[in-house]
């Protein structure tokens, strides 16, 4: 009976111990669950985060380059609304310097109407012999137009959204026509993303669309200033 006692007792040891091993295992395996389960969904937002990233940088990127190439190319409406307001005013630089002519023709006075500093040089190197600091001459016309207008700046600016604000636009554009130069800013915000882009353009491409300013009031044909409209591609691009 003594001895049936013991193999009973130890049995119940036995049991015991796989008892606990099984608990231990289970345990140990909703730990290593829990952990992989917890990696994973990081991993999984990580991946989500940065495709939603991509996405939007793409989508910037594109909405910039596409409107700094439709003003190089000339058919952005914004830079072509800009080039009409600097005809208009060319037109009334060029009636201005048209009296002037007149009335130092006709000596009014005995007295000079051009401004002085319009013909001997405005700090773009033009002077009133036609050139200074080894700069090609240039018509009394085109130095009084640049004293004019060689410094002003034309700014267009634009914004859209989309109605859910998943996607938002602002872009300035700012062109000095007689420089021939032209800065875009873009922001965009895309997927809760901010990007903040520019780029400088150049209207060199003498092959393309051009602008002469010359023709006096009655209509003649004079010292005409030839203007590039179009670019040959972006000077460059970059993030502000």
């Amino acid at each position: 009976m003594v001895g049936n006692r013991r193999g009973w007792s130890g049995r119940r040891g036995e049991q015991g111990s796989s008892l606990i091993y099984v608990i231990l295992s289970i345990t140990l395996l909703s730990v290593f669950s829990c952990g992989y389960m917890a990696v994973s969904r990081y991993q999984m937002k990580s991946a989500l985060t940065g495709k939603s990233y991509m996405e939007a940088q793409i989508t910037a990127k594109t909405i910039h380059s596409t409107f700094c190439g439709a003003v190089a190319s000339g058919k952005s409406e914004a830079a072509n609304s800009i080039w009409r307001c600097f005809e208009e005013d060319c037109q009334m630089v060029r009636e201005e310097y048209d009296e002037m002519m007149d009335d130092e023709e006709a000596g009014e006075d005995g007295e000079e109407e051009i401004p002085a500093e319009a013909m001997e040089g405005d700090g773009t190197g033009y002077g009133f012999n036609g050139y200074v600091r080894d700069t090609e001459p240039k018509s009394r016309w085109e130095r009084y137009l640049h004293h004019a207008l060689g410094d002003k700046e034309y700014v267009m600016k634009g914004c859209q959204s989309l109605p859910d604000d998943s996607l938002a636009v602002d872009i300035t554009l700012t062109v000095k026509p007689l420089d021939g130069k032209a800065n875009v800013h873009t922001e965009v915000v895309c997927n809760g993303y901010t990007f903040s882009l520019g780029a400088d353009i150049v209207f060199d491409n003498s092959d393309g669309a051009v602008m002469t300013i010359g023709q006096d009031i009655s209509g003649n044909s004079g010292e005409d200033v030839k203007l590039y409209l179009n670019g040959n591609g972006v000077c460059r691009y970059y993030e502000d």
